[in-house]
């Protein structure tokens, strides 16, 4: 079980994208901080053999919950999706539960 780090890429000076790439079911999503941003966008992909991913957000990056999605219910997917969520919480992880995932890739944009 291991603590998978994110990517940072910079496309622009008002967007950034993270990425935590080949995620297996043991392994844990590391939090980042993205109080700046206000819009986020998550592209959930992979290998899912009945795993849920959920996108869980905290402001005291301590105590984290599920997000909502496009505000239609909780962030999560169990196949490939791309959805907004609503909530602008100081920090965000991605949460596999479930299933036996082999390699699940969270790609959010986040905008200013």
């Amino acid at each position: 079980m291991a603590e998978i780090k994110h990517s940072f890429t910079k496309t622009s000076e008002l967007d950034l994208i993270v990425t935590w790439a080949a995620v297996a079911n043991a392994d844990t999503f590391k939090a980042i901080d993205v109080g700046k941003y206000k819009n986020a966008s998550y592209q959930i992909k992979g290998t899912f053999g009945g795993t849920t991913v959920a996108i869980q957000g905290s402001n005291d990056d301590t105590t984290f919950a599920t997000l909502v999605k496009d505000g239609t219910g909780a962030a999560t997917a169990t196949a490939a999706d791309l959805f907004d969520v609503t909530a602008k919480p100081k920090s965000i992880k991605p949460l596999m539960t479930g299933g036996a995932a082999s390699s699940i890739t969270v790609v959010a944009l986040f905008r200013l």
